[in-house]
């Protein structure tokens, strides 16, 4: 069964030059995690409605600095950690919500990371405190728990599809994934290039049918 790095093997990595997270303050560990705390960088979708699979661009989003973002009940905010994070070959991560955190009714989605990932993850934040809440800076409202793996994996992030490898607060690129395009390969025998130009034409064809669709019941 894999094991749940405690506070003495976080501190002997360290030792080691073994990058967990950067910048390391040794009050951040915990028993049995590390804290994490808000970055100041946060993206904001512009669209009002999302179809699954739908191409996300640039100019879809906006992504902005802040020191004070206003969170009202039922909102939420998708806000980059202060800390960049380095998963270890041999390991997993996983972010937790702090439980003081929890307790104001701030609900912080808990992240997976694969062994090898790397850099600043976005935490999905919503307010369900019933409450406006002030979102700033350099609080510490996550924490960032390993797990060793039984055994090697075949493959670490980077030797994947790796959509968020290094990355700086990306927003989702759940339209990049690999199902469609390898689909319409098998069936079709197209180059990757052609796959991925006919993909997007299926959705976009998909999406204008949808969007007539509500006109037809306005």
């Amino acid at each position: 069964m894999a094991n749940v790095v405690t506070d003495k093997v976080i501190k002997n990595m360290i030792t080691k030059g073994i990058n967990i997270v950067e910048p390391f303050n040794e009050a951040a560990i915990q028993p049995a995690s590390i804290d994490l705390r808000l970055g100041n960088i946060l993206y904001e979708y512009q669209f009002n409605q999302y179809v699954l699979g739908e191409t996300i661009n640039e100019a879809d989003v906006i992504k902005r600095e802040f020191e004070t973002h206003s969170l009202k009940n039922g909102e939420t905010a998708f806000v980059g950690i202060f800390e960049k994070i380095y998963i270890p070959d041999n390991m997993i991560g996983i972010i937790f919500p702090r439980s003081s955190i929890t307790r104001l009714g701030i609900h912080i989605v808990t992240t997976y990371m694969n062994p090898g990932y790397m850099g600043h993850m976005p935490l999905t934040i919503t307010n369900q405190m019933g409450r406006e809440i002030i979102l700033k800076p350099n609080y510490r409202v996550a924490q960032l728990v390993l797990w060793f793996l039984d055994e090697q994996s075949e493959k670490v992030y980077k030797d994947t599809e790796a959509k968020y490898y290094d990355e700086n607060v990306d927003f989702s690129q759940l339209h990049r994934d690999e199902e469609l395009l390898r689909s319409i390969r098998e069936q079709s025998q197209l180059t990757e290039e052609q796959a991925f130009e006919l993909g997007e034409e299926v959705k976009r064809n998909i999406w204008n049918k949808l969007k007539g669709k509500v006109l037809e019941y306005e």
